[in-house]
């Protein structure tokens, strides 16, 4: 017998195992940079951006620069990088065939892990992306087509977008969507399509990033999309996708409130939590995952 639960155990049985929940935290820092292969420039000048996160990136827009930034990097003990870049006129970051050649002597004599953002592409481009060796593919997905004209000042559809998803996985490449919640002026329209786009592709994680309203920008002065509003989006992300959810790095940052809520809410992880978050996983007794790398890898 069970003394301390008064029931009958048989000789055997197994006895009943709480798993605790485990939490992904991760921290890119160093050893993880983003470089941008334009430098500081784009042609898109988008609402939400206008080239200001493009300043806060490494600049490798030099003849072998990202080769030798990425060897420098293996040499200091990286883990990897992110690859992207501003836009071109026709929505994509230009990745030309001397930057995969670089990416490509990258994979083959060193460990670095290889994270890149193309914007829109062409199947071309998707196929000798795929063949440079690059380990994934961060993917922001927009389900709405005014968004695309008034934010991101293109003459383009939600279809190019899910085209552009596709040509990736044909191209054989792993693919993480990101869902943008409040980019049409911290007001919601048009995520939840992105998610069911991207629930058709099945992808092993999905990111939700969130506007941050940013000094220099058209949306400088825009209110951030309400929390509730937020968590519905998030929650919507979890009933529709089967594989891991993250809160990404771009995010208006030490709302622990709505950090706690969406890891309530079903998410497996998020990116550079804040203190009080941290303090309520520790309560909680979650195990902890650190990881010293993007949340889409």
């Amino acid at each position: 017998m069970d003394i301390e639960r008064g029931r009958n155990v048989k000789v055997g049985m197994p006895v009943p195992v709480t798993m605790k929940r485990s939490l992904k935290v991760f921290h890119p820092g160093a050893s993880f940079p983003s470089v941008s292969v334009t430098g500081p420039h784009c042609s898109r000048s988008c609402e939400h951006c206008s080239g200001r996160y493009l300043q806060g990136m490494h600049d490798v827009s030099g003849r072998n620069a990202l080769y030798e930034f990425g060897i420098d990097l293996s040499n200091r003990g990286g883990k990897g990088l992110l690859v992207s870049g501003g836009c071109g006129p026709d929505g994509g970051v230009p990745m030309s065939p001397h930057i995969l050649r670089q990416i490509s002597r990258l994979k083959k004599e060193t460990d670095l892990v290889i994270n890149m953002h193309t914007g829109l592409i062409d199947p071309g481009t998707a196929g000798r992306i795929g063949a440079s060796g690059v380990d994934m593919v961060s993917f922001d997905l927009i389900g709405d087509n005014e968004t695309i004209r008034r934010v991101l000042h293109l003459d383009r559809t939600v279809g190019d977008f899910e085209r552009s998803y596709s040509n990736l996985r044909e191209a054989g490449l792993r693919v993480t969507p990101h869902i943008l919640s409040g980019f049409h002026y911290g007001k919601e329209r048009g995520e939840r399509r992105a998610v069911d786009i991207a629930s058709r592709f099945e992808p092993e994680r999905a990111v939700m990033i969130i506007l941050i309203p940013t000094p220099g920008t058209p949306m400088e002065n825009v209110a951030p999309m309400k929390d509730g509003r937020v968590l519905s989006i998030a929650r919507y992300m979890r009933g529709r996708l089967k594989g891991e959810l993250f809160l990404g790095c771009m995010r208006p940052r030490g709302n622990s409130p709505l950090e706690i809520a969406l890891l309530e809410a079903g998410f497996n992880g998020i990116v550079l939590p804040s203190r009080r978050t941290m303090e309520y996983i520790e309560e909680k007794g979650y195990i902890v995952e650190k990881r010293y790398s993007c949340c889409a890898v």
